[in-house]
Parts: C-alpha cells; sequence; structure tokens
C-alpha cells in the first residue's frame, strides 16, 4: 500500500531537482476558454526529506525494503516526498564502497550520507594485520625476556607486554573497520 502511494509520489530519476510529481494540464474546456493548469498536491502525510551526499557525483537512492530496487535515485543531493516509516539509503559511487542503511524517518529531514570509502577500507586492512603483528612480536618478546637470564629483562617484559596490548586494542578496530560497508547516515530533523 505504501509502495503504491511513494510510486505515485515519484517516477524515475531526479538529479539535484526535487522527485515532485509533474503539474497536469486538463483537456480544454468545451466552452472555448483557455484551460488553467492545475498542480497536484503531495499525498496527505507526505512531507520532504533532503538526501545529501558528501560528492556531487555520489548516487544515493531511497528504498522502501532492503532488498527493493530506490524509488527515487539522485546525484549530490535532491529532495523527495515521503510517508512516515523505515526506508533504505543506498549509496555508489567512484572510490565509494557500495552499501546501504536502514533509516526511520518520521518528520521532514535532511540525510547527510558519508560513504565509506576504498582508503578507509585499506587502512582498517593495514590496522588489523598489524595489531596481529603486534601480538606476535609482544609475545615473543615477553617470553623471551621471561626465559633469558639477563638483568635488563624488565624493561623488555613491558615493552612486550604494551606491544600485545596495543596490538589487542589495534586489531578489532582495524577489522571492523575493514569490514563495514554500509554508509554512515546523519539524520537532522526539521522542526
Amino acid at each position: 500500500m505504501r509502495a503504491m502511494a511513494i510510486a505515485g509520489l515519484m517516477s524515475g530519476v531526479t538529479r539535484g531537482v526535487a522527485a515532485q510529481p509533474m503539474p497536469t494540464a486538463p483537456a480544454p474546456p468545451e466552452n472555448g476558454s483557455s484551460p488553467a493548469l492545475v498542480l497536484q498536491q503531495p499525498a496527505p502525510g507526505a512531507f520532504p526529506v533532503v538526501l545529501q551526499g558528501e560528492t556531487a557525483n555520489l548516487e544515493m537512492g531511497l528504498a522502501i525494503g532492503g532488498d527493493d530496487p530506490p524509488f527515487v535515485r539522485c546525484f549530490g543531493a535532491c529532495t523527495t516526498l515521503v510517508f512516515p516509516g523505515n526506508y533504505w539509503v543506498t549509496v555508489r559511487g567512484p572510490a565509494v564502497i557500495e552499501g546501504r542503511r536502514e533509516v526511520d524517518i518520521e518528520r521532514p529531514s535532511t540525510m547527510l550520507v558519508h560513504p565509506r570509502s576504498q582508503d578507509a577500507r585499506r587502512s582498517g586492512l593495514i590496522l588489523g594485520v598489524l595489531g596481529i603483528a603486534l601480538i606476535g612480536a609482544g609475545g615473543a618478546a615477553v617470553l623471551a625476556a621471561e626465559t633469558g637470564g639477563d638483568t635488563s629483562e624488565g624493561s623488555v617484559t613491558l615493552l612486550g607486554l604494551g606491544a600485545v596490548i596495543t596490538g589487542l586494542v589495534l586489531t578489532p578496530i582495524g577489522w571492523i573497520k575493514y569490514g563495514r560497508s554500509s554508509p554512515d547516515v546523519e539524520l537532522l530533523t526539521e522542526r
């Protein structure tokens, strides 16, 4: 039901313009006078939502379901009419990771969309691998210091423990950063 109502509000692809119904002209009256232009009003309960991307070449979409195709697509920024409810914001574009995120829209809002980039994914991979290496190297340093008879073993043990702790912090941060594909969406509600 909601999908049919939204489909009635929207049509096609928008590019930085309000995605609203097109005005329709009535048939000429029979008495020969000129017809007036009639603008369609938005459906009751619908309100505007602005999609704003970080760059002008970021393709964004708004879909009703997670697997449904977007009912509106735009590049950079656009405004569309929606009803209150849950929607999926989709993103794709050059140097960004294609992804989607669910948002709950209850009133007129501006959505600032921040997609994940290939550079952020690469840095996550580096942090994850570096963290694992630090855990291994720090553990080896602690083990070597505890089995040796050197009098300076306390500083090596502390250095090894510091490397293990640093690795334990960096590893999950890196792998989470590497694995995420959904964009960040800031929902700024208008009052």
